[in-house]
């Protein structure tokens, strides 16, 4: 089953937490796209254990408007990190709009 989680927070830099928990987690496939009509600024996918030590998929990605990217096969420890995606706003450009699927 997909969960899906919309991102429009209007902050400077926003973090999400997107599976946490459980044992080992296996993604198959994440996908983020930018609904907005702004480019979505310095994205970032990570795993972060409980001492705040990240380890990035993906670092400062920007996403084009109406433009989605995909991940495949995401293996990680669940027991120990956590998923997280961060999203950034530009300057004056309100919240951002994006949609992130986990399948």
């Amino acid at each position: 089953m997909a969960q899906y989680t919309n991102i429009t927070t209007n902050s400077n830099s926003h973090v999400t937490t997107l599976l946490t928990g459980g044992n080992v987690s296996i993604v198959n496939r994440l996908i983020v796209c930018n609904n907005d009509s702004l480019p979505a600024r310095d994205v970032d996918i990570y795993i972060e254990n409980a001492a705040g030590v990240k380890h990035y998929f993906i670092k400062g990605l920007d996403i084009p408007v109406s433009t989605s990217f995909e991940l495949e096969n995401i293996t990680f420890d669940a027991a120990r990190f956590d998923l997280k995606i961060l999203t950034n706003q530009d300057s004056g450009s309100g919240a951002p709009n994006i949609t992130v699927i986990i399948q």
